[in-house]
């Protein structure tokens, strides 16, 4: 049943980079939640946040793990009939990003910097019926994009591109 609103949580894992931010990539695990409409049974629109806990690979961070939120909204196709107990997907859309992140300066002291920015993100996945309205999903993500920075209140004019994988794995409910 993908055909009307469902819901569902998830947990996940993310890696990401961004140039000249990050010597390697940051990794964490978190959790989320999303909301979806299906307009037929084969294309849906979902709604979904992820908020993540990230392991720093920098010791200057003082707040560790430090947290990073993801709002999505992405277009989804759903192959296969609708008594198929595997529906596999594919997914396109656009993401937001913020995380906060606190650190220690010689010069000026504890600073606050906030990145956050936009991104494009395309993934695919596959949900296992349990029954007509329970499912099983895995799924994983590609995102590309940009951080613009505001650093103790102050916004400087540079962006970070970042790059990002998701992997996430939950149950939904098919109203």
């Amino acid at each position: 049943k993908t055909k009307g609103f469902s819901a569902g949580v998830h947990a996940g894992y993310l890696s990401y980079t961004a140039n000249n931010l990050l010597f390697e990539a940051n990794t964490g695990f978190g959790f989320g939640g999303f909301v979806q409409y299906g307009f037929s049974h084969q294309l849906a629109l979902s709604l979904g946040i992820q908020h993540y806990y990230m392991d720093p690979k920098t010791i200057a961070l003082l707040n560790s793990p430090y947290p990073y939120t993801e709002f999505d909204i992405t277009a989804k196709y759903i192959f296969g009939s609708t008594n198929s107990v595997v529906r596999p997907f594919l997914a396109l859309g656009g993401n937001y990003t913020t995380q906060d992140e606190f650190f220690e300066d010689d010069i000026e002291g504890l600073i606050e910097a906030t990145y956050s920015g936009f991104s494009g993100c395309g993934g695919a996945g596959v949900a296992f019926f349990l029954t007509n309205q329970l499912s099983l999903d895995i799924s994983a993500y590609y995102h590309i994009g940009s951080f613009g920075v505001i650093q103790n209140r102050i916004k400087y004019d540079v962006t970070y591109d970042f790059t990002a994988y998701k992997g996430l794995a939950g149950i939904s409910y098919h109203f």
